[in-house]
């Protein structure tokens, strides 16, 4: 090949005046799609994230509901067993005097 000189590294080629501009050109283009590529990569971790997230909350604002919600029942059903009694004795079940109070106590 004509005015192709075989001594001349090949990187002094790459870097020569009439390459600049294009490998300029392709450094520009990667930094521009790693930056894309981290961005996009980063905001399907926190949608991913904030998805899961809502999720949990739902799942555990249900379950604290629905123990406030039976422990309501057994409260009303307590206040209706001593307002169905005549007198609050052991043997109906209750128990005001005692240091034991937790619930289901025996």
């Amino acid at each position: 090949m004509p005015g192709l000189r075989l001594s001349r590294p090949l990187l002094a080629r790459i870097f020569s005046r009439r390459h600049a501009l294009v490998v300029w050109l392709v450094l520009v283009a990667e930094a521009l799609a790693t930056v894309g590529g981290w961005y996009l990569g980063r905001s399907v971790d926190t949608n991913r994230a904030q998805a899961r997230f809502r999720s949990r909350v739902t799942e555990i604002v249900t379950a604290v509901q629905d123990r406030m919600r039976f422990s309501a029942m057994v409260l009303h059903g307590a206040a209706g067993l001593l307002a169905a009694s005549q007198t609050v004795d052991p043997d109906n079940g209750g128990r005001t005097g005692r240091t034991d109070r937790r619930i289901g106590a025996r």
